[in-house]
């Protein structure tokens, strides 16, 4: 008996669900995304200076604000990376000037405008110019044991950064 019902129980809920969906006007008429607007979200796992990890998903931007975002990080890099050789070629007690410029082209760091997928690691970028700007400094008062913990801060910012740089491009 109990298999007889649920047997029928069966037969009506495949002829209600068949009956739904041959039924006039039901069908799904959902758009078809075009191919050129879908694009993939990538995770990127991004290490933290306190020595954890973070993960993010990004999904990147059209070709077009892609590409112009790329020309004024790398104008910017190009600055920047030039301020850091300066300042690496500069004895420590003439440090001020090159230590100003780094410190202020990490503050400038946080207006430059970026797209919607790099802007989600701005936070890595900033944290790690800053940093930079702060090691020299620090190089400047006193003789390093080491790399400071500044300058590591800076190189796992800046390669979380790279990271998101590379994801987004």
């Amino acid at each position: 008996m109990k298999v007889w019902i649920a047997g029928l129980l069966g037969l009506t809920v495949v002829a209600v669900g068949a009956a739904i969906w041959l039924r006039p006007g039901t069908a799904d008429v959902a758009e078809a995304v075009p191919s050129e607007a879908w694009r993939p979200a990538k995770q990127v796992t991004l290490s933290t200076p306190e020595g954890g990890t973070r993960t993010m998903h990004l999904q990147q931007d059209p070709r077009d604000l892609r590409n112009a975002t790329m020309q004024r990080i790398t104008e910017f890099d190009l600055r920047w990376n030039d301020a850091v050789q300066l300042a690496d070629s500069t004895p420590r007690i003439a440090l001020a000037g090159p230590a100003n410029s780094l410190q202020q082209l990490a503050r400038e760091s946080r207006t430059v405008e970026l797209s919607d997928c790099f802007a989600q690691g701005r936070g890595f970028w900033t944290a790690g110019l800053e940093a930079q700007a702060r090691a020299t400094l620090a190089f400047m008062v006193q003789a390093p044991s080491g790399p400071s913990a500044e300058l590591k801060a800076a190189q796992v910012n800046l390669g979380s950064w790279a990271k998101v740089v590379d994801a987004c491009r």
